[in-house]
Parts: C-alpha cells; structure tokens; sequence
C-alpha cells in the first residue's frame, strides 16, 4: 500500500480465495471467501448481473457497467503471474 501518494485511494484489495498471502490475512481477520468464477470458469451466482458470463465477456460487460456510472477512472497493465502447481 502506498500511503500520500498524489491520486492514490490507499486502499488495499484482499482476496482470500485467491492469492497465498490474501488467505491468511483472510483467515486472521475472518473475511469470507466468495467464489466469483466458478468450475466451469464462468461468473458464478455471487455476481449477480453478470452470472452465467465467461470471464472475459464479463471483463468487457464490467468495464461497461462502469462507465455508465461515471466510475471508471482508468487502466493499467498488470503483468500478471499465476502460480502452477507440478
């Protein structure tokens, strides 16, 4: 987390249900673990208005969401790695 950084909201994204470290600070604060894709790797019931979407059709139909509220403020590319078990 930075903190004063101009523009930033400071705020810190947990997701318990995805990440390591998200599952233990999860665990110590109990935080719930929401299933938001699920097996079949579609938006699962959790997400209401987008359930049932593939994951990428979400993506675009959140984005969408977004600016028809006024609250897309930007992206950013995030390299991205995944973990593989072996």
């Amino acid at each position: 987390m930075i903190i004063g950084k101009k523009n930033s909201t400071s705020a810190v994204k947990i997701t318990p249900g995805h990440d390591y470290n998200d599952y233990e600070i999860g665990q110590k604060h109990n935080l719930p673990t929401i299933t938001v894709i699920n097996e079949d790797g579609n938006i699962a019931d959790t997400a209401s208005q987008f359930q049932g979407m593939k994951r990428f059709h979400a993506r675009v139909a959140v984005l969408e969401a977004l600016k028809e509220r006024n609250l897309y403020r930007g992206s950013k590319y995030n390299s991205m790695v995944v973990p593989v078990c072996r």
